[in-house]
């Protein structure tokens, strides 16, 4: 079969391609459109990046609008179907589940409530947004993508839920906690808590925090001389970032990078413009299907963000009563569910699918996690709460000072993120968003008994009580998506942060120079130094195995520098043990699902497709390999006793790693890489299925990488080695006194048009650890001009 998908993709890719080709939207010329109130230029740089002058806001978003519309609508139209649950009607009954998850966390439901709480101004601007989408859909500027012809469909009018809906997707995504309660609760039930102790989730005592001296609020600097008086804040985040101060850097201004953390995809999540009007004027990378910028600056500050890794979601276990379905018991008496009756379209179904969707006081019940006879799970997520998200980033766009952007991020209630921050005066900031919840009792670290008198919570952390920092001593920030704060912070923030490692590493050559520059922020974000690999090597510098297949692992562990490159030998030993010997030591005492669990192995992509277990897979070998009696700091020796002892252990790994290599990747010890094993596909919804993949796919490539390094590259705990986690999806690098000298780049592309030169030209770049300029002058967009389309008001 694949020499058959192999021979079809062949002649399926160069058709299909013709076919794409011949329906790829105008980009050059003029074309008139009704509602807008002058021209609007519309320049594309080499890059495919769209410049967009106009001169209102309102003609501006229906420009931003149009031209996503333009490159990205079909990646669109699968986002907000997958927001609404309505993937079945195009692609038939496989999606069902899929789309009965959607329509019970709500993403519309919320979405509906979000705009009657909108402010006008933002409904202003998402309709504006709106109209441009919908003047492309209905063919203005070009046919429709590919992909709708070959799903043989066509996509309905854009609306302003849809892109609110699309926010609350977003927001799920980025929101962490549940499924790590429950994957704790049962791994207590299953060898009991003492030595479900050894395999907890506990954040490093030598890795750093992002805020280590707390909410920190140093002078606001300003460059004029003037410095407003107290009273504008109270004293009272996978990816890096990192904002280092002018004290600190080669050019004496605030510099800010940021490269965030998510699965690559074609085309990708983010898509590249700059935004020009009057009082307006922004650049960065934005969401297909939402205006404005996420990521990037204007001509006073910027920005950029890390998922935070806060706990705000928990499990409540709710008890139903059998002979009542619908009535479930709290501390006050039985209360009944509320019922939603969801109906989905399913193509080639005469009928469609009812699905029945129960909210409890607590959130929505999800029927496909079982907790025990006449019990169901809620989930209870300050994500799926009252949010007006979408007016928070278009009030970021806007922000001119450190208080207009604080107080943008006031309105960011589901988006649990850190934002770092700098601007032109010199300032460096770092705030945290996200509604946090205040619980009753407990710590969210397990799921709790919805009727318990204690089970519910109490309030949520103030915004003025959120960590944040401004200009704090030490001249910089970094956030690594690792803990925030240390315990001496009055508020539960969680306990599920990422390990250190990258922000470690970050820190080690941040505070190793008082000459920082843009140059050195490019070599950190293309660093592939893997600390907690070092650390294994050191466990292995005093072995000298008999085996000669585990004393070459020992010789190659022990000759590493650390750098995971694609082309490292020692890299590839390292990561075959830190897989392989885990699972020997934990399955004879937790059989091998609970052991898939523990190495992070999630549920349905949808809920949760990973757990926060997946990263802690080095610090938890690391505890049992070194093992101690001391139960505080350590683990039990038993776990490496089963293999024999921490040095047998060790030498099986060895001698098992390199065994793998030969059986995989030939004899000689000088052909062996990391690459090799472990390669990345940026892959497209449409090449899911074979042959298509052929035709849509881009890739494998090999790249070097982990959970672990700077340039992360992290693999599934379902599907070693295959880098499909998360990557680099964006990286950009922002001198505050050089604007037109920032830098960026993305893979692949900025169209999601296949045949389009622009769908898959910053691949080969994005590998190289390239760059292009964040074009921001007049002058400089012009110099690298290639098209220019004008809309003009109809009949203009």
């Amino acid at each position: 079969m694949p020499v058959l998908h192999a021979v079809l993709g062949a002649i399926a890719r160069p058709a299909i391609t013709l076919l794409s080709k011949r329906r790829q939207p105008r980009i050059d010329g003029r074309v008139a459109v009704s509602g807008l109130d002058g021209e609007v230029e519309i320049i594309r740089d080499r890059w495919g990046v769209p410049h967009i002058y106009a001169s209102t806001e309102r003609d501006l978003f229906f420009a931003q609008g149009f031209t996503h519309a333009q490159d990205r609508i079909w990646q669109m139209d699968l986002n907000r179907r997958t927001a609404a649950g309505r993937l079945s009607e195009i692609v038939g009954g496989a999606l069902i589940e899929t789309d009965t998850i959607a329509r019970t966390l709500g993403f519309t439901r919320n979405a509906v409530l979000d705009l009657k709480n909108m402010p006008a101004e933002i409904i202003e601007v998402l309709t504006a947004y709106t109209d441009g989408v919908n003047a492309h859909i209905s063919g203005i500027g070009g046919r429709l993508p590919v992909e709708f012809t070959l799903l043989r469909y066509r996509p309905d009018p854009w609306t302003v839920l849809d892109s609110l809906s699309y926010v609350r997707l977003l927001t799920w995504i980025l929101s962490y906690g549940w499924y790590t309660e429950l994957v704790t609760a049962r791994l207590i039930k299953a060898i009991g808590p003492e030595l479900a102790a050894d395999l907890r989730i506990e954040y490093p005592s030598d890795h750093v925090d992002t805020l280590p001296n707390g909410i920190e609020v140093g002078p606001l600097l300003s460059k004029s001389g003037d410095s407003p008086a107290g009273g504008f804040i109270s004293t009272g985040g996978g990816s890096n970032a990192w904002a280092v101060s002018g004290s600190r850097t080669t050019s004496g201004s605030a510099l800010l990078a940021n490269d965030p953390h998510l699965p690559l995809r074609l085309p990708s999540t983010w898509y590249e413009n700059h935004l020009k009007a009057a009082g307006y004027h922004v650049t960065g990378v934005s969401f297909p299907g939402l205006p404005g910028v996420a990521i990037g600056h204007n001509e006073h500050i910027a920005w950029g963000m890390t998922v935070s890794f806060v706990d705000a979601q928990d499990v409540v276990v709710e008890r139903f009563d059998p002979a009542r379905p619908r009535m479930y018991q709290t501390a006050d008496g039985w209360l009944e569910a509320e019922s939603i009756q969801e109906t989905i379209k399913v193509r080639r179904r005469k009928e469609p699918v009812t699905v029945e969707v129960l909210l409890t006081r607590n959130g929505p019940v999800l029927p496909q996690i079982d907790v025990g006879k006449d019990r169901k799970a809620v989930i209870r997520a300050m994500s799926l709460g009252p949010a007006r998200d979408a007016a928070g980033f278009i009030g970021i766009n806007r922000a001119r000072n450190w208080a207009e952007f604080r107080e943008a991020c006031r309105s960011l209630r589901a988006t649990q993120v850190n934002f770092l921050y700098a601007d032109i005066e010199g300032n460096i900031g770092y705030t945290a968003t996200g509604a946090i919840p205040v619980r009753a009792s407990g710590n969210g670290t397990l799921p709790v008994e919805g009727w318990a008198d204690d089970s519910g919570l109490v309030g949520e952390i103030p915004h003025e009580e959120m960590p944040h920092a401004l200009n704090p001593d030490q001249g910089y920030l970094i956030s690594a998506n690792n803990r925030i704060v240390n315990d001496e912070y009055p508020h539960h923030l969680g306990s599920i942060w990422i390990p250190g490692h990258r922000a470690n590493r970050i820190e080690e050559v941040i505070a190793g120079s008082d000459d920082f520059g843009v140059p050195e922020s490019r070599d950190l974000q293309l660093d592939f130094t893997c600390l907690p690999g070092l650390q294994f090597a050191d466990l292995v510098r005093d072995l000298t195995p008999d085996d000669p297949d585990s004393r070459l692992g020992a010789d190659l562990l022990k000759s590493w520098d650390g750098v995971l490159d694609a082309a490292s030998a020692p890299g590839a030993i390292y990561e075959l043990i830190r897989r392989r010997l885990l699972r020997r030591l934990l399955e004879p005492a937790l059989g091998p699902e609970m052991t898939q669990q523990v190495m992070g192995d999630g549920t349905h992509p949808l809920l949760a497709s990973e757990s926060e277990y997946v990263t802690y897979d080095t610090v938890i070998l690391l505890r049992l390999l070194r093992g101690t009696e001391d139960r505080e700091s350590g683990a039990s020796p038993q776990w490496v006793e089963r293999a024999g002892g921490t040095e047998a252990a060790l030498e099986w790994a060895l001698a098992d790693a390199v065994r793998q290599l030969r059986s995989t990747q030939g004899n000689d010890p000088a052909g062996w890489t990391w690459g090799n094993m472990h390669k990345m596909t940026f892959a497209h919804a449409m090449g899911l299925r074979q042959p298509l993949d052929r035709v849509f796919n881009r890739g494998p490539f090999q790249i070097g990488g982990d959970s672990d390094t700077p340039w992360q590259s992290a693999y599934p705990a379902s599907g070693p080695y295959s880098a499909t986690s998360a990557g680099q999806s964006y990286r950009q690098i922002i001198d505050m006194g050089d604007l037109p000298g920032a830098l960026a780049m993305y893979a692949p592309g900025q169209s999601g048009r296949l045949g389009s030169r622009h769908y898959d030209d910053l691949i080969k770049p994005w590998l190289a650890g390239e760059y292009h300029p964040m074009l921001w002058e007049r002058s400089q967009v012009d110099s690298e001009r290639r098209e220019t389309l004008v809309l003009a008001p109809d009949g203009g």
